[in-house]
């Protein structure tokens, strides 16, 4: 039986790698899936391989990386392999998780082999894109890492299961993987825990009810749940309850994802035929019919209803999704549904599978699963070689063109490497100026395809970032509150709706952008001082020309305030902020009291090193303040290597700030993790809420 297996999964190895090897143009596509490209790369440039969340230096003023790429095998691959075989290594690999994901939760749950083997087929076929023609959802196109997630979280379950059942040693060893791997999602993609949890607790629950006695039921949980409960009590709950409070979809999913449209597709794989095609449909009918069959069946039904108990979740989850009239700011229920989609194939595969059986055993006169079900492979093999490749037209997908203005950024503020900071780009264009409509992601990502088509980079994001250029924008969905009020608040319109992963800046305040570290301004509006124009774009098809503007001094580790305002919540802060005239070199607001008279450093300046950590160095005539361009956190691990030891402070709501004494060298660092400060964004949520933020 496990050689059948180990067979099964050798050829899906071999097929899946030559297999993408032929279309990795249909692997990692779009605006994300060329984010995540550049993200796994820089990533590996910049940090080395921990159990935490590290800096991203390129997006947001420091904020997190939002996954350890370095922790999960498909962007394992994606980074150490160069060119389209790493690419394609990804994708094999996602396949071959999903492959042995759904075949552990078949055999934990009692489907019998060769529904098993039959189930672990037909996923990785449909779900990771291997033909044009079948995909139950495109998310697997643009992330080969949701897959590593998805099977990650199946296999959860699987192990929650087998720790339920057989003999001790089957159980202990089972409750000990399962915390291994409960560290390994915590540490790896920690914000896709969250897509288990509902239907993941339902079907625990469901296997427990399920055991033959109250006795059992009572202590047949306790070494998988004590498993558990010591990465609680190590930190891990105050870890992920930290990382989604402090978030801007925390404190202000009231006006979030308001112009997303509740489309069926959103809700179900059942309704990808939409968007995509037949396939997720198919799928979904399947496993219904081959669910109820179950049902119908004595010898099946105990299993169904066990099942059910991850079902019923999920409903509850897309009927919320259609009922609710605000923006709807958690993940959308085709993405909560992940956690069905081995079983899923398992009650689809009961229906096929029979059939199957019959065949192989005419053919091959053989019974044994394991060498009719090798005929599988062989047969994918054949299709997979012969299958005709579409060419796409995946704008997104090609590399950004370095045009005139980006090589103007690049070579002035471009992170190649450790070095000093230099400053950030914001842009501000597609919107139709500050007296333009209202404006959300989807509008800006229209222009950004626009001048994709025409130039080749959309000059921002993604095209900026290709050439490791330091952007105030970012992308991911664990942004910081106060960043986020800031720049919604002062950088945008009031009119305009903002999205949950990324912002939406139309209102260039200069002052504002000098003193956050913004450099340059790429804008399709004139500017005026103290931004000078440096180069200028035209563009087919789009009525105003795109501009780059140069910010004389921006804050680049240096501005160095003299005269403190303490406020005690972050609404006067904003009004104060918000003056026309807030002169951002010479004051600053702070929450904290600073005594005592401060004099301007005589000399600062950062740099940024691997790690990443930014080592700050400044010589003060006496006590100085030192406003970063850095988001200020809990996570900032402050460390000295030469002078006093500085005080770390919230300046203007959302930057960091130290305040020195003489002649200091300090390094940097943002880090959280369950073994790294896992308490930090907690503390950041209870700070910002007792400085009024919660309230508004």
């Amino acid at each position: 039986m496990l050689g059948g297996v180990a067979l099964n999964v050798l050829v899906l190895f071999l097929v899946s790698l030559a297999a993408f090897s032929r279309v990795t143009d249909r692997l990692f596509t779009g605006f994300d899936g060329r984010g995540i490209q550049i993200f796994v790369r820089q990533l590996f440039e910049w940090s080395a391989t921990s159990l935490s969340l590290p800096s991203n230096p390129f997006e947001g003023m420091g904020g997190l990386f939002f996954v350890n790429a370095r922790l999960v095998p498909s962007l394992i691959a994606l980074g150490a392999v160069p060119g389209t075989l790493g690419i394609a290594l990804a994708y094999a690999i996602t396949a071959l998780e999903l492959f042995l994901a759904t075949y552990l939760l078949g055999r934990a749950l009692g489907f019998p082999y060769r529904v098993c083997l039959v189930a672990s087929w037909i996923l990785p076929l449909i779900a990771v894109p291997f033909f044009e023609f079948a995909l139950i959802n495109p998310i697997l196109g643009i992330a080969a890492n949701f897959g590593d997630a998805i099977a990650a979280h199946t296999i959860v379950l699987a192990l929650f299961a087998f720790a339920l059942n057989g003999p001790l040693v089957q159980r202990t060893f089972a409750s000990i993987l399962l915390a291994a791997l409960a560290v390994w999602s915590i540490s790896s993609q920690p914000t896709s825990i969250v897509l288990i949890l509902p239907s993941g607790l339902g079907l625990c629950a469901a296997l427990i009810v399920q055991l033959p006695n109250w006795r059992q039921r009572m202590t047949r949980p306790l070494l998988p749940l004590l498993s558990l409960l010591v990465i609680v009590a190590a930190g891990g709950a105050s870890y992920l309850y930290g990382l989604f409070a402090d978030t801007a979809s925390a404190f202000f999913k009231d006006e979030l994802n308001q112009t997303i449209p509740r489309v069926s597709h959103l809700a179900s794989i059942a309704f990808q035929w939409k968007v995509t095609d037949w396939s997720g449909l198919l799928l979904f009918a399947g496993a219904l019919f081959g669910f109820l069959f179950s049902l119908l069946n004595p010898a099946d039904r105990k299993r169904a209803l066990v099942v059910a108990g991850a079902i019923v979740p999920q409903l509850i989850i897309v009927a919320a999704f259609f009922a609710t009239s605000k923006g709807w700011v958690y993940p959308f229920p085709v993405y909560f549904e992940f956690a069905l989609w081995s079983i899923y194939a398992l009650y689809a595969s009961q229906l096929v599978s029979p059939v199957l059986v019959s065949i192989g055993a005419r053919v091959r006169r053989h019974k044994r699963a394991s060498l009719i079900f090798a005929g599988i492979p062989v047969a994918a093999a054949i299709l997979l070689h012969f299958q005709p490749t579409i060419p796409r037209n995946d704008i997104w997908g090609k590399v950004p063109v370095k045009d005139s203005i980006t090589t103007a950024v690049a070579q002035d503020i471009a992170l190649n490497g450790p070095g000093q900071f230099r400053g950030y780009a914001a842009t501000f264009m597609g919107y139709g100026g500050v007296n333009g409509p209202p404006a959300d992601w989807a509008v800006l990502l229209t222009h950004g395809l626009k001048l994709t088509g025409e130039l080749g980079n959309p000059m921002r994001a993604i095209g900026l970032w290709q050439y490791d250029i330091p952007t105030l924008e970012e992308y991911q969905p664990i942004t910081s509150p106060t960043l986020y009020l800031v720049l919604t608040r002062l950088l945008a319109r009031k009119i305009d709706k903002q999205w949950r992963n990324v912002f939406v800046l139309t209102n260039p305040n200069l002052g504002l952008l000098q003193a956050l570290g913004v450099r340059f301004v790429i804008a399709d509006r004139e500017l005026g001082a103290p931004a000078t124009r440096r180069i200028e774009v035209k563009v087919k098809d789009v009525a105003e020309p795109i501009r780059l503007f140069e910010l004389s001094d921006p804050n680049i580790g240096n501005y160095s305030p003299v005269e403190v305002i303490k406020l005690g919540d972050v609404g006067a802060a904003l009004a104060v902020l918000g003056e026309p005239n807030f002169d951002f070199r010479r004051r600053v607001i702070t929450f904290d009291e600073v005594a005592g008279a401060l004099e301007p450093v005589a000399s600062a300046a950062m740099t940024v090193e691997r790690g990443p950590s930014y080592i700050v160095r400044a010589a003060s005539p006496g006590r100085s303040l030192l406003l970063l361009p850095l988001q200020y956190s809990h996570c900032l691990q402050v460390q000295v290597e030469s002078g006093t030891l500085p005080r770390l402070l919230r300046a203007n709501i959302t930057q960091a700030a130290l305040l020195i004494e003489g002649d200091v060298t300090v390094r940097l660092t943002p880090r959280t993790g369950l073994f790294y400060d896992h308490t930090c964004r907690w503390h950041n949520a209870k700070e910002i809420r007792q400085l009024g933020l919660g309230a508004r």
